[in-house]
């Protein structure tokens, strides 16, 4: 199991959980001191530039773990479960707050895009415990 796929899965994942709790813990709580003329900019250097970092991880975490899917067991395939509410929460609450944030400071959407990403936090967190698990059973550590 612990073939260059699984790797770059497992990296990706770890990349993305890195991310997820700055942009939880430290972003995303900034965008409530950012004064309102400066907002709807601030919301669109947001979304734009964090899409270069994300979307390509994102992406690779995604195809990785299509192509590992047939392979590997059922945990595994539990954690593309968990990988797919991701996406689910992301699409569904993340952009849609994101994108109302373009028009300007909402505060009910910050509040709710900081609450939504908390579901996004524990399932990636989630998601590198049962892949950091995987690996170590497949190295005989565990």
């Amino acid at each position: 199991m612990t073939n260059f796929a699984f790797i770059i899965h497992l990296l990706a994942t770890a990349m993305m959980v890195g991310v997820i709790w700055i942009v939880q813990i430290v972003h995303y709580p900034a965008f409530e001191f950012v004064e309102e003329k400066k907002f709807r900019d601030f919301a669109l250097f947001h979304q734009q530039k964090i899409t270069y970092i994300v979307g390509p991880i994102m992406l690779i975490e995604f195809m990785t773990g299509l192509y590992l899917l047939p392979q590997l067991n059922l945990i595994f395939s539990a954690s593309m479960v968990l990988l797919v509410g991701i996406w689910l929460v992301t699409f569904f609450f993340s952009v849609k707050e994101h994108n109302t944030l373009l028009s300007g400071r909402d505060e009910q959407s910050i509040k709710r895009l900081i609450k939504s990403n908390w579901l996004r936090t524990l399932l990636w967190s989630t998601r590198l415990v049962i892949l950091t698990f995987l690996f170590l059973v497949n190295l005989n550590f565990v």
